[in-house]
């Protein structure tokens, strides 16, 4: 008798969150759009929201305003670990199967989202509305890809080239950001200037 490996997982929760829906949608979008609405929030309108984008933006100008750096990014990396681990949790639900490989490579498609739809690698300038456009672009891309019958690798090498050429772009303009901006600047309050008057001999 030859026995065999099943990695399929018998919960009732398990078969909950993989198969059960919530007005026509699975539980891993309800849950993706709850969690998108919740970290707007927390960005926009509430203090540590606005700490995250002031380190993320500058931690010495950070330090340097009073803000609690190390705690900040602490809770940051905390953040990022516990959404990681939900998001793989409902990734194998979704496979209906759990294996020491699954969402192996997860990693790069995250950080080209995020990059492909705006979100500044240096910190301090992005949005979740921005890392939602590049997840749904980046998904466009690959179903394109697996729809074209590319060989293996081929949707790895796309997604390596969108991040490249991607980084390539964030790069440039943070270092040329400000020689653009003083070029297109318009000042609201600049008045133009009335006529010069005649300054000849007898003129008044």
């Amino acid at each position: 008798a030859v026995k065999i490996a099943n990695p399929v997982t018998e919960s009732e929760i398990w078969d909950f969150i993989s198969f059960e829906t919530v007005g026509g949608l699975p539980i891993s979008f309800m849950a993706a759009a709850v969690v998108a609405v919740a970290a707007h929030l927390m960005l926009t309108r509430f203090r540590p929201g606005w700490r995250i984008l002031a380190v993320g933006g500058s931690r010495r100008s950070a330090y340097n305003a009073g803000l609690p750096v190390r705690r900040t990014i602490a809770t940051t990396y905390v953040m990022s670990g516990v959404l990681s681990s939900a998001a793989g949790v409902f990734y194998a639900a979704r496979l209906n199967a759990a294996g020491s490989d699954t969402g192996v490579g997860m990693e790069i498609v995250a950080i080209t989202a995020a990059v492909v739809g705006g979100n500044s690698l240096g910190g301090g300038r992005g949005s979740v509305f921005k890392a939602v456009l590049g997840a749904v672009i980046l998904l466009l891309v690959t179903n394109s890809v697996i729809r074209l019958g590319l060989p293996s690798g081929g949707s790895s090498l796309v997604l390596g080239l969108i991040l490249l050429i991607a980084v390539g772009i964030d790069v440039k303009w943070l270092k040329n950001r400000a020689k653009v901006v003083s070029r297109i600047y318009v000042s609201p309050t600049h008045l133009e200037l009335a006529a010069c008057p005649d300054t000849a001999e007898g003129s008044a």
